[in-house]
């Protein structure tokens, strides 16, 4: 009897001590679990944190800031932001160059929570939308229906007479005009065959035309080339930029513009849609900068 009992006994003492290891076992994992809950937890939190920053920061961020990030393919450091005790001193803005396309604008933020870092990237389009014409024309139609062609017409006049930045050039010809094209300078020549100093270069041009103007030779001009309405052009001409073409001016001869052709499109024009040489000239442009398309990305 002595021995059943201490088969039982040692029986039991097996059980419990598979019983409390189980258990052990169990409270080990639930205590790994919620450990791993609440890191999980905190990360989101910090992921979270790292999203509102990117989205406070957004904020302080100017046309001007987007002008110069797009143009001039630089970087700002925005003033700090915070949120809860919880904050980023350096929130950076540069630029996200594609191929075949405008270049885009990146906000980028970072900051701890917990002990736990977080990154956010919040993207996005700097130009009007309504810019993206790959087949390189925004005609007068699409304008229209828009609804900004009326107000354009004044905006752009408004614009043109602001003073040009460092190394941009601005011409007005209202007068009738024969020209050419020698040693990279543009040359008037006159009736009598004389030839007469018009403009030192034909590069980032912002030119009005309210005239009639020939030209003698092929014509190569970067910037901006604005036809007003009863101005003619007549000769080869390769626009790298903008061609802004009203209704009722006048084009004669091969015309190629490679950037984007805003305007009336008859005639003996070549469009070629490259976004990069137009917001590099038609960034002045009040209505051309115009942020949309954002895209926040999470960084853990």
């Amino acid at each position: 009897m002595s021995r059943r009992r201490g088969a039982i006994a040692l029986m039991a003492v097996f059980l419990f001590a598979v019983i409390s290891l189980l258990s052990l076992v169990i409270f080990s994992r639930i205590e790994d679990n919620l450990l791993l809950l609440g890191a999980e937890k905190d990360e989101k939190q910090a992921s979270y944190y790292a999203e509102s920053l990117a989205y406070l920061a957004n904020e302080g961020v100017s046309k001007k800031m987007i002008i110069d990030v797009i143009q001039l393919g630089g970087s700002y450091h925005l003033p700090a932001v915070s949120m809860d005790d919880v904050s980023d001193e350096h929130p950076r803005l540069s630029c996200v160059a594609e191929k075949g396309s405008y270049t885009a604008v990146k906000l980028e933020t970072s900051c701890k929570y917990k002990g736990i870092g977080a990154k956010a990237n919040l993207c996005f389009d700097g130009v009007n939308p309504l810019f993206i014409q790959e087949d390189g024309v925004l005609s007068v139609e699409e304008m229209e229906n828009a609804g900004v062609y009326e107000a354009w017409q004044p905006m752009l006049a408004e614009n043109f007479t602001k003073p040009p930045e460092a190394g941009v050039r601005s011409v007005t010809t209202q007068e009738p005009l024969h020209l050419k094209q020698k040693d990279g300078k543009l040359v008037q020549v006159t009736e009598e065959n004389q030839e007469i100093p018009f403009h030192e270069n034909t590069g980032k041009l912002r030119w009005e035309i309210e005239s009639a103007v020939e030209t003698k030779n092929p014509l190569e001009v970067s910037g901006v080339l604005w036809l007003k309405k009863g101005s003619s052009l007549k000769g080869d001409v390769h626009v790298k930029g903008v061609l802004i073409r009203e209704p009722g001016s006048a084009v004669e001869g091969q015309m190629v513009v490679d950037g984007l052709l805003i305007g009336e499109n008859t005639g003996p024009i070549r469009a070629n849609f490259q976004p990069r040489l137009v917001e590099q000239s038609f960034y002045f442009f009040d209505d051309f900068i115009k942020p949309s398309g954002y895209r926040l990305k999470k960084l853990y």
